[in-house]
Formats: structure tokens, C-alpha cells, sequence
């Protein structure tokens, strides 16, 4: 990768990490994505989510954490020059 898009590729790093952090945050606390967005409705307390809504939202979360994080490895890894970059994610899985 040419330097002159580092700035770039370190932005998109960083992104990537924060939305990853955000879904492993969601993970373990799924009540927090009701909690950012109950303002919008009138009667909050009328509309709450079920605990299976909570519970699909967690699974949705680990999954976002999974994929976000596994870009990010994959930019790093293709960066750092490795010929073969699902093998930085070798560690990982096992």
C-alpha cells in the first residue's frame, strides 16, 4: 500500500476497532442499544423490548463484533505484509 493513503488506512483502522469495541460492548450488554434510543418515542415504557428481542440483539451484536473484528486483523495483517492473511486469524481460532 502506498504511504500517501496511511492516514487513510489508519482511520479506517481505528473505526473499524471502535465499532468493534461498540458490539463487544452490545455483547454483554444488550440493554444499552434500548437505552440510546428510547428518547424517540413517546411512552418508552409502553414500547420496551421483550427479553428474546434483547436476546437477538446480543447474538446480532457478537456477530458485528466477529465480522468487524475479523476485518480489521485482515487490514492489519494485509498491511504488515503477511502473503497469506486468514493466517493471522489461525491464532484466533483455536
Amino acid at each position: 500500500m502506498p504511504d500517501a493513503v496511511s492516514p487513510w488506512y489508519y482511520t479506517l483502522i481505528v473505526l473499524l476497532s471502535l465499532v468493534s469495541l461498540f458490539y463487544l460492548v452490545l455483547v454483554f450488554r444488550p440493554r444499552l442499544s434500548w437505552e440510546l434510543t428510547k428518547w424517540r418515542y413517546r411512552d418508552p415504557d409502553a414500547v420496551e423490548p421483550s427479553r428474546l428481542a434483547f436476546n437477538l440483539r446480543r447474538v446480532r451484536a457478537l456477530l458485528g463484533f466477529l465480522v468487524f473484528g475479523a476485518v480489521a486483523v485482515l487490514l492489519v495483517a494485509a498491511r504488515e505484509g503477511i502473503a497469506d492473511a486468514a493466517s493471522a486469524l489461525a491464532p484466533l481460532l483455536r
